[in-house]
């Protein structure tokens, strides 16, 4: 697969478990799962939304650290904890995973259309061309 590929479904595969793990943290505090009823200017609910992020990206970089940003990111050197670049790319991954499988998933029905409107036109520059169609001659 190209790297791209390989890239979007690594980086999707991730936002879902990063997804589960936010949940089961939600799971364990009633001001995570829901927004606070008494709030008319709506600071309780962006102070929650923000938690939720930062919970997710925290999440997302412990998991990439976990399997290793290689796994993501084949140009990376390879290394172990102590190596900096791995601690920086996890946190880089984990920050990009924080945003959702969904646009994940939809940045990989990008790539995907667009290879394949790519093989058709390469399948056309390919093609023979047809022949051309003889006109009737006469009355």
């Amino acid at each position: 697969m190209e790297p791209l590929t390989v890239f979007l479904s690594s980086m999707i595969a991730l936002s879902v478990g990063v997804e589960r793990v936010v949940e089961i943290i939600k799971g364990f505090s009633k001001n995570l799962r829901e927004d606070p009823k008494p709030d008319p200017d709506g600071k309780g609910a962006a102070r929650r939304h923000v938690v939720l992020q930062v919970i997710a990206a925290v999440a997302g970089a412990i998991i990439a650290l976990a399997i290793g940003p290689k796994t993501f990111v084949q140009s990376l050197p390879a290394g172990n904890y102590t190596n900096s670049t791995q601690w920086i790319a996890a946190v880089l991954l984990g920050l990009m995973a924080s945003g959702g499988s969904a646009f994940w998933n939809h940045a990989l029905d990008i790539v995907g259309a667009t290879k394949s409107v790519k093989e058709r036109v390469a399948n056309l520059q390919k093609a023979p061309a047809a022949p051309r169609p003889t006109l009737p001659v006469g009355p």
